[in-house]
């Protein structure tokens, strides 16, 4: 559903046709998932909805020869929020994002609130920075994935390749409302979302007191 909205945002505001959408797609969409059901329902899913294909592949990122190292100009993420005998963390999945984007190429991902602020994640941090830059950080809603997974989650926004300049500011934001409440275990559509304002705010360099500022890094993260 993800993968399928974006596609037709690209199709609607870049007024492309359907064939033109296909030839993109088939050309510049590459992901991978190591569960075959949800691998053969995404690219069912995309095929039904209209792009005609996908290069969805069943596989691990970690080891698939397709995997395109140092090729990707943009990844978008969600990687799983692993119990603690698991073998992937999110960290994990971050790191090899960064491998298979070019010097230059940008990351969002949506990763649990911990990475950012817990003291034995700092070594990470640390890592982080050192070799990217941090542009943004936006709070999610904090049932954004209950009752799947833990409430706090964060989209965090890189640049590659750039190590992060000292004093450099970074956008964060806290979003209460992205469109969506829940109600008995499910979320359903509500309005006033603040995804917008949040957009509009990154872009323009906006502050607004309790929702959104621009700030360097603490000692804590970098």
């Amino acid at each position: 559903g993800f993968l399928i909205a974006a596609m037709n945002r690209i199709a609607r505001e870049h007024q492309l046709s359907r064939d033109q959408m296909v030839k993109l797609v088939q050309k510049r969409l590459i992901g991978f998932d190591a569960e075959p059901v949800t691998a053969a329902l995404c690219v069912a899913n995309m095929i039904l909805r209209g792009d005609g294909s996908s290069s969805v592949h069943r596989g691990d990122c970690f080891t698939a020869e397709e995997f395109p190292v140092g090729k990707a100009s943009v990844v978008l993420m969600n990687p799983p929020f692993p119990h603690k005998n698991t073998d992937a963390s999110p960290e994990m999945f971050v790191e090899r994002a960064l491998e298979g984007l070019a010097q230059g190429g940008r990351l969002a991902g949506v990763i649990p609130l911990s990475l950012l602020v817990k003291k034995d994640k700092r070594p990470w941090r640390q890592s982080i920075v050192r070799d990217n830059t941090v542009e943004a950080a936006i709070k999610l809603p904090d049932e954004l994935f209950q009752p799947y997974a833990q409430p706090y989650t964060v989209v965090l926004y890189l640049t590659k390749g750039i190590p992060h300049p000292k004093g450099k500011s970074v956008f964060f934001a806290r979003i209460e409302n992205d469109g969506y409440r829940l109600k008995k275990g499910v979320r359903i559509p509500c309005d006033g979302t603040e995804l917008p304002k949040a957009l509009h705010a990154y872009q323009n360099k906006i502050s607004e007191p309790g929702f959104c500022g621009w700030a360097p890094l603490d000692s804590d993260i970098s």
